[in-house]
């Protein structure tokens, strides 16, 4: 009899193929193989009449998709605000793999958005289901025996299409990055929104609760970010959030990674005590170091998250430019500003020679931007002026471009 051929691809809810999957054959045969670029996989010239079984492996990359987002749609789904509507996402839910939606799957995704742990207990980070079957009871999924294989039964013809649908645990609303390699959502991809702090200069020993402010009607419901705290000029007291869900763990090196979430999200309070003479704008800043800098509203829409101080001599309804992060850089940085009202702006970019090497003009919003410059796009190094050219208004910054 002739030999045998067995193939199909590995694909996400949307059709994106998943690769650096690991998969087992047994049976007739036993072999191990990683499938394709592309998704695919086969395993090729198998003895014919022999039974076969396939069963996809993929582990690692735990945090990859996970957002406060989930946290809240996994909390909605337990108090039956909103239930789960589809089995792919019930199966992402078990982050435990206890078969039962519980509270210890919603405290297990808070940990892992906290940094408080790293990987997914009992389980893998990814499961499969076969593309053909088809769940009969979403409500009853994870009570299902539903298959993590494909098993063939004496198997004498090629057998193709043997699809597999790749599920991120903790990821409900499949947003995570199927074939990860370090980097998620380029923060230029994202729109972009900052809290509002007003600067204060403090004394040894004071100790003063800093509000930080979302614009008002954001919108936004959640929120996750990593605050960066010298931790040799100020103490982080407590963090506040007045009518949210807000939890915070400190990691080492001055990090706290922080969660929050409510119906309306607009302030987060922090109690800090500087110990020495400080101004709290240079030993305290929001960072994506631990978990991703995000705001999330309640359709799922997001947006990368920033902190802003206001000067001290800050006058409502004026054009503020914010330093550029990270100054100095190699490779990019981020320049940001904050419209009183919708108007148009033109960012100019010159070297010391008053040479304009980059120009960035459009119409904007009120409220926060954010323009990513590309050292390569620059064709300049050394210290660079940045200027915001507003209708009324010039602001001016300096950064400095470090060449290898």
């Amino acid at each position: 009899m002739t030999p045998v051929d067995l193939d199909g691809i590995i694909l996400t809810m949307d059709d994106t193929v998943v690769t650096n999957v690991v998969l087992r054959l047994s049976g007739g045969v036993s072999d191990t193989i990683l499938n394709e670029a592309d998704g695919r996989y086969a395993f090729s010239d198998l003895p014919p009449a022999l039974d076969y079984t396939i069963t996809p492996e993929k582990d690692g990359d735990d945090t990859n998709g996970l957002t406060t987002f989930d946290l809240v749609k996994l909390n909605m789904h337990l108090t039956g605000a909103q239930p789960l509507t589809s089995p792919y996402e019930y199966i992402a839910a078990d982050l435990d793999a206890s078969g039962v939606l519980d509270t210890a799957d919603l405290e297990a995704m808070k940990r892992l958005l906290l940094m408080m742990d790293t990987v997914i207990a009992n389980n893998s980070s990814w499961r499969f289901v076969d593309a053909s079957y088809v769940f009969s009871d979403t409500a009853n999924t994870l009570s299902a025996d539903f298959p993590e294989f494909i098993a063939l039964d004496s198997v004498i013809a090629n057998q193709s299409n043997l699809n597999f649908i790749a599920i991120k645990v903790g990821d409900l609303n499949f947003t995570a990055v199927p074939n990860f390699e370090g980097s998620l959502v380029a923060r230029n991809a994202l729109p972009a929104i900052a809290f509002q702090a007003q600067d204060l200069d403090l004394k040894a020993g004071a100790t003063t609760t800093l509000s930080m402010d979302l614009p008002e009607n954001s919108a936004f419901s959640s929120c996750q970010f990593t605050l960066q705290v010298d931790e040799q000029a100020l103490e982080l007291v407590e963090i506040q959030g007045q009518g949210l869900q807000l939890d915070y763990h400190r990691l080492k090196g001055g990090l706290v990674t922080v969660i929050a979430s409510g119906d309306q999200l607009n302030t987060v309070k922090l109690v800090v005590r500087a110990k020495t003479d400080i101004a709290l704008s240079e030993h305290l800043r929001l960072t994506s170091a631990g978990v991703a800098a995000k705001a999330f509203k309640a359709n799922g829409e997001e947006a990368a998250l920033d902190l802003v101080f206001l000067p001290r001599n800050f006058r409502q309804g004026e054009v503020l430019l914010h330093a550029n992060k990270p100054n100095p850089f190699r490779e990019r940085t981020v320049i940001a500003f904050t419209l009183p009202e919708a108007m148009s702006a033109t960012l100019f970019i010159q070297d010391m020679n008053g040479r304009v090497v980059k120009r960035i003009e459009g119409a904007y919003e009120k409220g926060y931007h954010e323009v990513v410059l590309q050292a390569e796009d620059l064709g300049a190094e050394g210290v660079l002026i940045y200027t915001l050219q507003t209708p009324g208004s010039a602001k001016t910054g300096k950064m400095v471009l470090v060449r290898d």
